[in-house]
């Protein structure tokens, strides 16, 4: 009686010091399986000795049990989904889950890829990693899983960050049958169907009288007066724009010179030979940059502000889109403005190489097939040779 009594204060010893979790009891220093299914206690023996790394062993594999019986609950007792996760399980010995996946393909990725690449998939990878990171990487590499997710997890999101999604996953994936974790990709038979909905997105030039409506106005906030007159004097993209110093411009010379950008929260070179270029500049906003150095600190960045280059893109936007809502213009983004300058410039007679040049394309029927509205015959000479500039308006708030 008293062996027996000190066999269960040793049992009861060993599983506070092993800290077990729930379901797991220790007696006679083997480690059993302790469950109540409804009114009927359930004891199965592992047979294994009660130490921690078995401990650690049993904990594992009943987090994979609770896994899958969330997955089969999940399916609806779908035969085809069971067979699924049960030849998933049978087949490969894995237990690499998808938050795994996720950083070793991080790791991977930096030796392929630039900084700034890497960083604008920084918040799709948090999404996989929060929506999907418990489960296996065997299982979601069946292609009726695969499939399942994507309907439920990919396609409800905003169709650039689908686009986004399925590269990541078809890449991830990739390297998962690279190495042997899976047969094949699911990911890159899978399509993005949705498209943008017209109605929210426009994207499109603003008319010249739209444009000297807007520069006409009253625009207390400084920044974002301050972006839309670089951006419809330059072309130049937002992430180019907020990336640009007193520096890089050229008041003698009435020219800006761009050579970098921000990737996310990454300030990088741009990717092309030909986005590395000196765009030229009229009078009047060459005066503007000169009188903001005057007035203000002569070096850094123009754009001074604590929030990430990313932040503060999404909120001159947001800006953007009340001030025209205020002077009822029809919505439309920042990138609208790089839209307008080309625009603009061709229908006024501006040379379309130069255009091309000033845009930072590679070749002019670039330029032609993103602009194709606009006549492309009878060019006169570019007025970016001559003054006064076709963005002449009146009344504009420069204080």
């Amino acid at each position: 009686m008293n062996t027996q009594n000190n066999n269960q204060t040793l049992s009861t010893q060993a599983q506070v010091a092993l800290e077990l979790p729930e379901g797991l009891v220790v007696k006679n220093q083997v480690i059993y399986i302790d469950k109540m299914l409804e009114a009927t206690r359930i004891r199965l023996s592992t047979k294994l000795n009660a130490n921690k790394s078995n401990v650690d062993l049993c904990a594992k594999y009943m987090g994979l049990i609770k896994s899958y019986a969330a997955l089969l609950i999940q399916t609806s007792g779908n035969l085809d989904h069971i067979k699924v996760y049960a030849s998933a399980i049978l087949k490969r010995d894995s237990t690499l889950r998808i938050k795994a996946l996720c950083d070793m393909w991080l790791k991977d990725a930096t030796y392929r890829l630039k900084p700034g690449t890497i960083q604008s998939y920084t918040y799709a990878l948090r999404y996989l990693k929060e929506t999907l990171g418990e489960e296996l990487v065997v299982v979601l590499g069946k292609k009726v899983v695969a499939r399942d997710f994507f309907q439920a997890y990919v396609q409800i999101k905003p169709y650039s960050f689908q686009k986004q999604l399925k590269i990541l996953l078809t890449s991830m994936f990739d390297l998962a049958v690279n190495l042997d974790y899976v047969e094949y990709n699911p990911f890159s038979a899978l399509e993005v169907k949705s498209k943008p909905n017209p109605a929210t997105f426009r994207n499109k030039s603003f008319t010249l009288d739209e444009i000297q409506t807007i520069m006409s106005a009253t625009i207390e906030d400084s920044t974002l007066k301050t972006y839309l007159e670089i951006a419809i004097g330059t072309g130049a993209r937002p992430s180019e724009i907020i990336a640009l110093s007193f520096e890089s411009f050229d008041h003698k010379a009435k020219s800006v010179n761009i050579r970098q950008g921000f990737s996310g929260e990454v300030l990088t070179t741009p990717k092309t030979k030909s986005s590395q270029r000196v765009v030229y500049i009229d009078q009047r906003l060459s005066d503007y940059i000169f009188e903001l150095s005057c007035n203000g600190q002569k070096t850094g960045f123009i754009f001074k502000t604590n929030l990430k280059p990313k932040s503060l893109v999404r909120a001159l936007g947001e800006s953007f889109k009340t001030l025209l809502k205020k002077l009822e213009i029809k919505t439309n983004t920042l990138y609208g403005l790089r839209h307008t300058y080309t625009t603009l410039n061709l229908q006024n007679g501006a040379d379309v190489k130069i255009i091309s040049q000033m845009l930072g394309h590679a070749n002019t029927s670039m330029t032609m097939d993103v602009y194709n509205k606009v006549q492309s015959e009878g060019f006169k000479p570019s007025f970016l040779k001559q003054e006064p500039s076709l963005f002449e308006y009146k009344g504009v708030n420069d204080e």
